[in-house]
């Protein structure tokens, strides 16, 4: 199989991840095989080994050590699954579609690596349905199995490939598990440990597409190679998402502006770092791109003065910008030649030449590292990373978002069929200056912590750090109604088809005038002075709140259309 199109790629240091790709759009299997070889079987305890001493997390977006993920699964006696992550709901991300696209086998390495250790059953790559990655991912097993019944090397381990609706939660733990079981695709209403019960009930090994092929990687490079980029804290490469559109491998202690300077984008208002469940940076946190400085000039001849090496005050005559040699402790007087601008002409030592001053250092950026992004009151997530420039309104593009991330809740819990479209509403009113940062406050208070899933503290997490990042924003937008500035789309979304609205239509001859409507949808019903309601349309992410006003009319007398 060779795409028909390829998501591009860049790097700053080496190349692990994406070694080979600047020379053909897919890596086959003899391509693969002859650049990173053929990965010997290890056992578990010697895995486990070589995990923890690079300290390999996973790259889905909790960084939760990979050594405690194989030590959990073998725990138990019985069969055990490996399923790798490679749903990819977040619309801004596309690292790992690069990956199953672009080269498969360094994913399916990593994970029949780790399934031969554990003794596993099969692996189960889990894609979105109908997706290039999807058909890549199948092609990959495909020639596997052609190679095998060659006679090649190759493991004779099942690999199964499962097609999953492309949702936003459809990456979460307990959705993926569910999808790969033939349920729906949506978050378990209890939260439950896939090393404990997983795909089949087994015992299941599951991490992100990222995470195996860095695995991959350091089966191929050893322990020592694979940490001779990154920090000693944390070494190694990853894969960056920047901007929606580009994959860049860097490794970890990378500025984040040096990142955005290679892919020509500005930090502007602000850097959204970790997809839609992180938080904003300010642009001024950024910091400016690694300067290039010149090297320091030539030392002047006068720094000649002391020769070594060194005997005697002066043992040699020493030469200078001085008319005469200058000998012993203590020289003649030196005629000045220049006497009256002199203010001191029997001086026996002259002012010298002083070196410019060196450039003063920039001031500090934010690094790519969980230390640096810690410290800057972020985390890297899936290696998302969005700047928003300085022409769009940043407050319209995060009500945006919201209201994006409140349709596609799956709708099991109060925090999350409620509240986020409160969240969104509350966000809404904001941007149009007739609402209040407490109210949005407010609003978030009320989901976080208490959902069946991540999903409504990843919403929350995203919105508050949008108020405190653009607090000037804000206040325009309390001032004015507007920041002056359009929302442009910056923050990706997917591509779909207008997003349905709907009406609201009331009988007439049962409608009693309770007002429990507006109470209900207070943005698209108005009341009248005698309590009876009018209606504005209403936009496909409040569907669910509208069949709610409609189901709770006490008088029965609103329909939907």
């Amino acid at each position: 199989m060779i795409p028909h199109r390829v998501p591009p790629v860049l790097r700053i240091g080496p190349a692990r991840l994406t070694a080979g790709l600047d020379h053909c759009r897919r890596l086959d299997l003899p391509a693969h095989r002859t650049l990173h070889g053929t990965p010997a079987p290890r056992d578990l305890t010697n895995l486990i080994a070589q995990v923890d001493e690079v300290d390999l997390r996973g790259r889905g977006g909790a960084a939760f050590p990979f050594g405690r993920k194989l030590r959990a699964v073998s725990a138990g006696s019985r069969e055990s699954v490996v399923l790798v992550n490679a749903a990819e709901g977040e619309p801004a991300s596309c690292k790992d579609a690069m990956l199953l696209v672009r080269t498969p086998h360094l994913v399916l390495d990593g994970a029949v690596l780790a399934a031969e250790s554990l003794h596993a059953r099969e692996v189960v790559v889990a894609v979105a349905a109908g997706s290039v990655p999807l058909a890549s991912v199948e092609a990959a097993v495909a020639e596997r199995r052609a190679a095998s019944v060659a006679g090649a090397a190759e493991s004779h381990l099942p690999i199964r490939v499962v097609g999953l609706p492309e949702r936003f939660i459809t990456g979460e733990g307990g959705a993926l598990v569910r999808g790969v079981n033939g349920l729906d695709a949506s978050p378990p209403g209890r939260k439950r440990r896939a090393a404990t019960a997983g795909v089949d009930g087994l015992p299941t090994l599951l991490s992100n597409a990222e995470t195996f092929a860095q695995l991959a990687i350091l089966a191929e490079h050893g322990v020592e190679g694979y940490a001779s980029v990154g920090t000693s804290r944390e070494p190694g490469t990853t894969l960056l998402t920047v901007g929606g559109t580009h994959v860049v491998e860097v490794p970890y202690g990378t500025p984040l502006a040096a990142v955005l300077e290679l892919c020509s984008l500005e930090a502007g208002d602000g850097v959204l770092m970790g997809g839609y469940h992180g938080s904003w940076l300010p642009g001024s946190a950024v910091g400016p791109p690694p300067a290039v400085y010149e090297p320091p000039p030539a030392a002047p001849a006068v720094l000649s003065l002391v020769p070594a090496p060194v005997t005697g005050p002066f043992p040699v005559p020493v030469t200078g910008p001085f008319p005469v040699p200058v000998t012993g402790a203590f020289p003649a007087p030196v005629t000045d030649p220049f006497p009256a601008l002199s203010q001191a002409p029997t001086d026996p030592f002259p002012a010298l030449p002083q070196t410019p001053p060196a450039p003063p250092a920039p001031p500090p950026g934010v690094e790519l590292s969980r230390t640096g992004l810690e410290a800057a009151g972020a985390t890297l997530g899936a290696g998302i990373i969005v700047p928003l420039g300085s022409d769009t309104c940043p407050l319209g593009e995060t009500a945006r978002v919201a209201a994006y991330l409140a349709a596609q809740s799956s709708g099991q819990c109060g925090p999350c069929r409620m509240g986020l479209p409160e969240v969104a509403r509350a966000l809404v009113a904001l941007c149009e200056g007739h609402g209040s940062s407490d109210s949005v406050r407010r609003a978030v208070r009320a989901v976080e912590r208490r959902g069946a899933c991540f999903h409504p503290d990843g919403t929350a997490r995203f919105v508050l750090s949008a108020l405190d990042a653009f607090a000037d924003d804000v206040a325009a937008h309390l001032e004015s109604g507007t920041c002056g500035r359009p929302v442009r789309g910056v923050l990706p979304l997917p591509e779909s088809s207008e997003e349905p609205s709907y009406r609201l239509d009331v009988d007439w001859t049962r409608c009693e005038g309770h007002g429990l409507c507006a109470h209900l949808l207070p943005e698209f019903v108005d009341l009248d002075e005698f309590g009876y309601p009018s209606f504005r349309t209403v936009p496909g992410w409040m569907a669910k709140e509208a069949r709610r006003a409609v189901e709770m009319c006490p008088a029965l007398a609103l329909r939907m259309a």
